[in-house]
Formats: structure tokens, sequence, C-alpha cells
């Protein structure tokens, strides 16, 4: 779901709900990067009608899919870890349609699966060696993550705010979570992928 459309859905949530505690659970590992660093993420909107009929999966996507299945696995406490990228048109605006949104199948409500969860948005949102704030996420091209009736989203330097979703644990993002990249990012063509800031970046 697009940022814009997915906070006009359903009834807004009277208090967002707490973060899982702190974890030592493991997170990625990457190169090793310089100090150079995209600047605030661009909220490159999905197009308003989808008009294709397969969203071939974009490699950043698949890369960051990758590297979550081979840092957790796709077993977690003998739960399939789901994963989706792509998706037919359905008459809905979203960047699933374009092939740049992933969804992996971390259950918060399931120990394991919340701590790592935790650890991931703690590894995409830290400050780097250089003071880089929100570093992962930027080199990423990240526009926003959902998850836990929360968005992170890069307008707002990844804060965890109310996500709009009812009650549903699949609308609200509880049973998985939800990552949408802009363009580059979508398309490799980011400092993660490439180890260099790409001009105009």
């Amino acid at each position: 779901l697009r940022a814009g459309a997915a906070l006009g859905l359903g009834v807004v949530l009277a208090a967002a709900a707490c973060a899982p505690p702190a974890t030592t659970a493991k997170t990625p590992i990457t190169r090793n990067f310089s100090a150079a660093i995209e600047a605030q993420v661009d909220h490159d909107t999905a197009a308003a009608k989808c008009v294709s009929t397969k969203a071939w999966d974009k490699p950043g996507l698949i890369s960051l899919r990758d590297l979550m299945l081979a840092t957790y696995g796709t077993n977690v406490g003998g739960l399939t870890v789901y994963y989706g990228i792509g998706r037919p048109c359905d008459g809905t605006r979203s960047e699933h349609h374009e092939g740049r949104a992933l969804d992996w199948g971390m259950d918060y409500r399931n120990a394991t699966m919340g701590a790592n969860g935790q650890a991931v948005l703690g590894w995409l949102f830290a400050t780097d060696r250089f003071g880089n704030k929100q570093a992962v996420a930027r080199r990423l091209g990240l526009m926003y993550v959902i998850w836990n009736h929360q968005i992170y989203g890069s307008w707002s330097d990844y804060r965890a705010d109310p996500y709009t979703c009812g009650t549903d644990p699949t609308t609200c993002h509880v049973n998985h979570m939800h990552f949408s990249f802009d363009w580059a990012g979508a398309r490799a063509q980011t400092s993660f992928f490439t180890g260099r800031v790409a001009a105009g970046m």
C-alpha cells in the first residue's frame, strides 16, 4: 500500500502499538560504506492507475528479500516466512503493482519474529559511523516501512507514526513487514547496491 492511500484506510488507531522490546537479534551483513550517502529518499508515488497485468520484481527488492531470508531463514519457529514483491493490477494504487514493494513475513505476535523485526528496524534507522542518520534506509532508497500498526516514512525521518488500518492483522501489517522503495532503490542504483552515490542523488 502507498503511504498516502494507507493513511486514508479504515479507522485511525487511538494509540500506536508499543514497539517490541530491545533485542540482541542479529542484523544483516552488508558491504563497508564510505561517508558519501544519499539525501532524503524521495516519495515516488505509485501510479494512480496500474495498467500492466504483471509487475516484474525489481532487482533492489529481490536483493533485500534474499538478504532477509539469508539472515533470518525461511522458517522461523515452525512458521514459514512468506514474502511477496510484485502483484498484478487490481484497481488500487500500490508499489507492489510496480514491483517495488516487499512483504516480509515477520509476525509481530511471535516472540522470535518480533525480535527479528525490531532488529531490522534498528539496522535500517541507525546512525552510521560517519554520523549519517537512518543510514541503511537512505542507502537502500527506502520510502517507508509499515509494521504492527505503525508507519516509518522518509518524509518524517522514519519516525514511528500510527498507521490507519482497523484491526485486521494483514491490513495492519501485524503478520508481516512492508517495505516500499523509490525507483532508484528499486532498480538497485543506490549506494547500498553499488557502493557509491549516483550523480544527482
